[in-house]
């Protein structure tokens, strides 16, 4: 018998091929759930798919033909009664639920609804799985999120009226202004600052579902956290003063255009050591987030990607990797350049969806100086 995932990624596919919207998430939990069933007991299999795949009541015909099909037995007759008359709890959507639909659940007592906001759905939904309409939607609530990098203390002092340090020059001045009589002592004290956050965004052909909508991530975390952001592909591009400016489109536009290399190869340990000898290793990396979003698909030297990722840690607060493909169904890093890089990573995320993004900016408002390393963890 094939595993749970297999299984699940089968159906799932059969699912959307027959135009069934099916976000990445549900699709985790059929495959969680398949894992503590029976697996020789198709009534609960089936139970279970409807519960975690079927999100709209007007698909549940075509949901229920494609379960035969691919199980090769008909739900209305694996318990010997109808389908549609089991008790069980139907999600409708708020704003687009159908009068058939509504009048399908009035005149079934066996149905219980329960409503859920368009804008939730949306959050949980992979971004290559959006359609031209949802995706403006999301791009607009991806720039609402609120990026806040943690404090720390700035090695340079600034006046202060009390502290630890005293200002000689400022204090000397004062006491010859006042023919040698000391009226006050003038202190210096370290202030707090924002750490900096560095976004190197993966703009491959293997991307491309994902990298808009990653941009718009980096034009909110530009607006702030005053981000440094970068492209990579073949090659890296600087685009923060690209994406700068009050009209959201137009800056995407404009960085589309300085984008040379959008949709093409990637060679992400060649890009890095750009990175690193350009900008990173001289300051900018030093002591700053520097958030990677790439699915790690490179056609480089892995030697070439983890000594680069050694020189970027070496430097960086934290370095976080965000990988869309993470949150698929047995999802395991095994790419050579991913596998190469997980050793420098201080945390692997996964973002495929909103609501991962979100997650996202909460982990860099979180990075303080009491940082959770990975690569620490594991030398003790």
């Amino acid at each position: 018998m094939a595993a749970p995932i297999e299984i699940a990624l089968g159906f799932v596919t059969l699912l959307r091929g027959a135009e069934i919207s099916v976000p990445l998430t549900s699709s985790v939990l059929f495959s969680e759930s398949l894992s503590l069933l029976d697996m020789s007991n198709l009534d609960e299999i089936y139970w279970a798919a409807r519960a975690t795949l079927l999100l709209r009541l007007s698909d549940l015909d075509q949901f229920n033909q494609c379960f035969s099909l691919y199980f090769g037995i008909d739900p209305a007759a694996m318990s010997g009664e109808s389908v549609p008359k089991r008790s069980v709890t139907m999600l409708i959507e708020d704003e687009d639920s159908s009068p058939e639909a509504e009048e399908a659940l009035s005149n079934n007592e066996d149905h219980t609804s329960l409503r859920f906001s368009a804008a939730e759905v949306l959050k949980q939904k992979d971004f290559s799985r959006l359609s031209d309409e949802e995706m403006r939607e999301v791009s607009r609530l991806v720039r609402k999120l609120k990026v806040s990098p943690p404090l720390r203390v700035s090695l340079r002092e600034r006046n202060s009226r009390s502290g630890r340090s005293i200002d000689m020059r400022r204090t000397i001045r004062e006491i010859v202004r006042y023919d040698g009589e000391i009226i006050k002592r003038s202190y210096r004290s370290k202030s707090d600052m924002r750490r900096k956050v560095v976004v190197l965004c993966d703009v491959s052909g293997s991307m491309e579902p994902y990298a808009r909508v990653l941009i718009r991530f980096a034009q909110a975390s530009l607006l702030g956290a005053g981000a440094e952001v970068f492209t990579f592909g073949t090659r890296l591009t600087r685009i923060t003063r690209e994406l700068g400016g009050h009209d959201f489109d137009e800056a995407l536009q404009r960085a589309t255009n300085a984008v040379n290399d959008w949709s093409g190869g990637t060679r992400i340990g060649d890009t890095l050591a750009q990175f690193n000898g350009v900008y990173g290793v001289r300051g900018m990396a030093r002591g700053s987030i520097v958030v990677l979003l790439s699915d790690g698909w490179d056609r480089g030297d892995p030697v070439t990607m983890a000594k680069e990722m050694e020189r970027l840690s070496r430097v960086a607060h934290k370095v976080i990797w965000v990988n869309p493909l993470k949150a698929m169904p047995g999802y395991a890093p095994l790419t050579r350049g991913m596998s190469a890089a997980l050793p420098y990573v201080d945390e692997f995320l996964d973002g495929h969806c909103l609501d991962s993004l979100e997650m996202l900016a909460e982990v860099i408002s979180s990075a303080g100086d009491n940082r959770y390393s990975s690569r620490l963890e594991a030398k003790r």
